[in-house]
């Protein structure tokens, strides 16, 4: 999501792909995710299962079971300027 949108009550899982940035969620320069589940995602680098960037928020959501495979990786989340509440 880049320069924000919402997602909520959803399901987020089972992604996996050559990426840098989040496999399952990506917010860049806002977005909110609300009252998700994150789960059983992978990332070649940075946040398995989210990555939030410029901004963004993720609330009441359960983030578990994500991995980031690479020498740089953060597992289940990686946050540069954004909010988990």
């Amino acid at each position: 999501m880049d320069g924000g949108g919402t997602i909520s009550n959803s399901t987020i899982s089972n992604n996996n792909g050559d990426c840098e940035y989040g496999g399952g969620l990506n917010l860049q320069a806002g977005g909110t995710v609300s009252a998700c589940i994150i789960e059983n995602n992978e990332c070649d680098s940075r946040g398995g299962g989210a990555f939030i960037r410029a901004g963004g928020t993720i609330i009441n959501s359960l983030i578990r079971n994500n991995e980031s495979t690479g020498n740089t990786g953060v597992g289940w989340i990686c946050i540069l300027q954004g909010i988990l509440n």
